[in-house]
Parts: C-alpha cells; sequence; structure tokens
C-alpha cells in the first residue's frame, strides 16, 4: 500500500517548502557575489586556426548587437607584436582594447556607453575608424587596427575586448596573428543578476515538477 497517497495535502506542503528553500539559496549567492565582490575563474574555449591565412593565424566571423561586447585570450611572448585587423560588414563601429589583466567587468554602462575607466586599465586601445571598399559588397565598410607590442620578461596571458559602439547590429570579421581563445566573465559588474536568479529558478521549478510527475506515474 502507498502511505503517500493517503497524505496528498502534506506532500504538497513538504514540496513548496523545498522549492522556497532553493530559491532562498540562489538570492543569497547572488547577494554574495554582489556584495562581496567574489571573484571567480574566467573560462576560457579555444578555437583553432586557420593555416589558409598568411599574415594571420586566426580569424573569426561573429555578430554583435549595439552596445554588446567580446572577449578573447591569447599568450604572448616578450617582445612579440600581435596584430589585430577587425572589419565591419557594414558600417557598425567597432574599438578594440587591450588589457594585460584579467577583466573583471565589459565597462558597458547602463545606457550602452563606455564607461570611461577602460581608458586607464586598457594596456593599448584603438578607437580611430578608417573605411576601406568592399568589392563583395560594392560599398565602403569600417575597419579598425591595432598592432601591440608586447615588451614584459615572461609570457603571459593578453587580452582582447572588442565593442559595438554605433550603427549596430552589425558582424564583423577578425584576423589576428595569433590563435585566440574566447573569454567570457561569469558575473560581470553591472549585468542583471536578478534575471539570472530568476531564470535558473524557473528552471529548477520545471524540473522538479517533471520529477514529481514522474514519481507519481
Amino acid at each position: 500500500m502507498n502511505m503517500k497517497a493517503y497524505f496528498p495535502q502534506y506532500n504538497r506542503i513538504l514540496y513548496r517548502k523545498s522549492i522556497q528553500r532553493v530559491i532562498v539559496v540562489l538570492l543569497l549567492l547572488s547577494f554574495s557575489i554582489n556584495f562581496l565582490n567574489i571573484q571567480i575563474s574566467p573560462i576560457v574555449c579555444t578555437s583553432s586556426s586557420d593555416s589558409t591565412l598568411d599574415k594571420y593565424q586566426y580569424s573569426e566571423i561573429f555578430r554583435m548587437e549595439q552596445g554588446s561586447t567580446k572577449f578573447y585570450v591569447t599568450s604572448l611572448d616578450p617582445n612579440e607584436i600581435w596584430a589585430i585587423n577587425l572589419t565591419a560588414f557594414y558600417q557598425g563601429i567597432f574599438y578594440l582594447f587591450i588589457f594585460q589583466k584579467r577583466p573583471t567587468s565589459d565597462f558597458i554602462l547602463s545606457n550602452f556607453s563606455i564607461d570611461p575607466a577602460i581608458y586607464e586599465q586598457a594596456a593599448a586601445y584603438n578607437t580611430s575608424i578608417q573605411y576601406i571598399f568592399d568589392s563583395d559588397l560594392n560599398q565602403s565598410v569600417a575597419n579598425i587596427r591595432l598592432n601591440y607590442n608586447y615588451t614584459g620578461i615572461q609570457t603571459l596571458l593578453v587580452y582582447l575586448q572588442i565593442v559595438l559602439v554605433e550603427n549596430g547590429p552589425d558582424s564583423y570579421k577578425l584576423e589576428s596573428s595569433h590563435v585566440l581563445g574566447s573569454y567570457y566573465i561569469p558575473f560581470i559588474n553591472g549585468y542583471d543578476n536578478f534575471l539570472v536568479i530568476a531564470f535558473g529558478t524557473t528552471q529548477l521549478v520545471l524540473i522538479s515538477i517533471l520529477i514529481r510527475k514522474k514519481r507519481l506515474k
């Protein structure tokens, strides 16, 4: 005999309390990250190089929205020069920033403008756009380049940030003299963590409901 069938109301109470406890734990975790400024190790995904390129060892096409950003990471030896070339597909205005320290912020404000602090923390940057003629599109497209000479005394991980500041959305073609990996900041300062917690909580609730239905069958 299944004793749970005699206590449906009791089972529902236990179920609700379990969900409430999960929500409380997630909210406490979110507040701890915001107020204690917990640093989380970055996630680095490697990408393969393109051997068909002559000058550049890496090439990627990526689409971005207005005010969005993307990070890359590579390793530089002393006195190496890192050459970067980025061409928009249309009229998108992209800025390039290089950091010698692991970024913990995307420097994008709530109005999608760039935080001026980025210019102090970046080891190098370029915000000067030139226009080149693209024969495939039969029109001029925005282009930006940046050559960075690393003068340190030991091998170092160096980070590239790309920001689409105007005329978005647009796609870009990125070319690099060094093979790049995508770099992700798990918790970016200023990001709406409430949405993350709400989404995670919703997923947990749905999973719990599915498990409960499966047990009742």
